[in-house]
């Protein structure tokens, strides 16, 4: 994931160096949005050499929201992708107000729930097996968290999860089973 600060409405530039060269490469690259909208980014190898890439999101007239975007990137040379690759990108306000507005809007625990922050790099099958005992409870922690699962897989550190109140693991029923003769 990639944090940075912007003023809410603003669109953003981002440079990426990658560990080789680009000789003979270009690249595209396309930004999504939890609720599925996509925003193509104009993205430029600056320097071959280095292997610098130049994603801009200023051409495009469109007004970038907050929050967590998903940027596809793809290298290709010779009219064949040789790497592709998703990432986040935590878009935050830069004055604090998108995050006082969801901390505003953030819908308080039920009686018997509770609410634990993320370490860095949880995942939400291990926050639920370290917290609740048990992995099983994913579904039920993502219907009372509405819009967690567009965080994907690993969740970023400091946000806010509801819990549910401790479900009973009732341990399944083994039969017995027995080689010869009867039970």
């Amino acid at each position: 994931m990639i944090w940075f600060k912007r003023n809410l409405g603003d669109p953003f530039e981002l440079s990426l160096t990658t560990l080789a060269g680009l000789d003979g490469v270009s690249v595209t690259t396309v930004a999504r949005g939890p609720d599925g909208a996509v925003w193509p980014m104009t993205a430029s190898i600056t320097d071959t050499d280095v292997g610098t890439i130049q994603i801009d999101g200023r051409a495009v007239s469109q007004v970038w929201p907050g929050g967590v975007l998903w940027m596809d990137i793809r290298l290709i040379r010779n009219d064949r992708v040789v790497y592709s690759d998703t990432f986040g990108i935590v878009i935050l306000d830069a004055d604090g107000a998108a995050n006082d507005q969801r901390r505003a809007a953030a819908v308080a625990p039920a009686l018997g729930q509770r609410r634990v922050w993320t370490d860095e790099h949880d995942i939400l099958d291990a926050l639920c097996l370290r917290e609740l005992g048990s992995e099983r409870h994913v579904a039920a922690v993502l219907d009372i968290n509405p819009g967690l699962a567009a965080f994907g897989p690993i969740l970023p550190s400091g946000l806010g999860v509801i819990l549910p109140e401790a479900l009973a693991d009732t341990p399944a029923t083994k039969a017995s089973v027995r080689l010869w003769g009867r039970i």
